[in-house]
């Protein structure tokens, strides 16, 4: 039985209608070369086509209501998987 890889990043977008803002976001994070990381997308509520986007690029996190932007980054940290032991110096 294999065992999933632990990403060594986990990187959480909270996002509000900021679909212009991804747009090119997304793509550029999927194009770079350091590729072990997550890419978490904790929306709240959008009403532009922000989800049409972020469902192709993450794992994106939904709310059935607005919440604080504390409380975004809060849901978007219990999905991370990131490995929080890698050295940062």
């Amino acid at each position: 039985m294999e065992t999933a890889q632990v990403p060594v990043a986990s990187i959480i977008i909270v996002n509000w209608n900021g679909l212009r803002w991804l747009r090119q976001l997304l793509p550029s994070l999927r194009e770079q070369s350091f590729r072990d990381f997550e890419l978490i997308v904790k929306d709240g509520v959008s009403q532009d086509s922000t989800l049409e986007i972020a469902t192709e690029f993450t794992d994106l996190v939904l709310s059935k209501k607005d919440v604080s932007i504390g409380d975004a980054r809060n849901q978007g940290a219990k999905r991370a998987k990131g490995d929080n032991t890698y050295p940062t110096g």
